[in-house]
């Protein structure tokens, strides 16, 4: 427990001290083009058809097997889909818009301006879906079940496609896939646009003149909290704390629910505190 708690607040520290002392260039400051229109398609491309061909095998092959384990839905979910997609964003921005294979059938089948009025996006949509996610891997205890796995791609199927359009722009914080994606294309080194791959700093989109969304905002403390949880719900440590405090007896899904919750109020407290001592100064 010491040595993850050591590791994790060196790497805070770390980050607090490349972003105090690294220059921030202007918001307006072009980014460099490093490739033309022609590889930004291909790109574009690769990434649609594979992000279909990965939603359908997925779907066909959790259907088919119906097994527990680390088996091919649950490894094209959360390698490909999440860890990979993550990876990849931080790299490259636009990777998450490009390769949604949710948006992609939506372009085919979605007549423009077939009706509906817009709807505003409440805040809090978008961190629920990103607790439920988070929920669904490290509390549920089926998230490696190619049934539930199947299940909860069929769900979140029906979210988007009922509510995408509706939401227009607001989707970007109302979707989970889209703020978590969205976190790691802040820090790509490169983004791809409309006629090209261009190459920006890496902290041109750290810096913002608007305050960030509150979803963006509840989400940052929810990520937080469950990168914690998946690593400290491991330790010898926390079994102890639970002991310690007469915990244990609760149902694994229960106790894990309240703590992945609360764990968000330990960063959560803190930043408040020192944003309201920074203001005393």
């Amino acid at each position: 427990l010491y040595l993850y708690l050591l590791g994790a607040g060196a790497t805070v520290l770390l980050s607090f001290v490349v972003r105090a002392f690294a220059r921030t260039p202007p918001r307006d400051q072009a980014a460099r083009k490093v490739a033309g229109p022609g590889v930004a398609s291909a790109l574009r491309v690769a990434l649609r058809a594979g992000g279909l061909a990965g939603l359908v095998l997925a779907l066909i092959v959790g259907v088919v097997q119906r097994s527990e384990g680390f088996t091919l839905a649950p490894l094209l979910f959360w390698v490909g889909l999440i860890v990979g997609t993550i990876a990849v964003s931080a790299l490259l921005a636009g990777t998450w818009e490009a390769a949604d294979p949710w948006a992609t059938l939506e372009r085919v089948y979605r007549i423009d301006h077939a009706g509906g009025l817009p709807l505003s996006a409440p805040w809090w949509v978008g961190p629920l879906g990103l607790y439920l996610l988070f929920w669904f891997e490290l509390v549920s205890e089926v998230g490696f079940d190619d049934f539930f796995v199947v299940a909860a791609l069929v769900v979140y199927s029906l979210y988007s496609f009922s509510l995408r359009a509706s939401f227009g722009s607001a989707w970007a914080i109302a979707d989970p896939l889209s703020i978590l994606f969205g976190f790691a294309a802040r820090i790509a080194p490169f983004e791809l646009g409309r006629d090209g791959v261009y190459r920006k700093s890496l902290l041109r989109d750290l810096d913002a003149d608007e305050p960030m969304p509150r979803a963006l905002f509840v989400s940052v403390f929810l990520l937080l909290a469950a990168t914690t949880y998946d690593n400290l719900s491991e330790t010898v440590g926390w079994f102890a704390f639970l002991d310690t405090v007469g915990l244990d007896g609760l149902p694994g899904v229960v106790l894990g629910s309240i703590a992945l919750a609360a764990l968000s109020l330990v960063f959560l407290v803190p930043f408040i505190a020192g944003v309201w001592v920074a203001r005393l100064w």
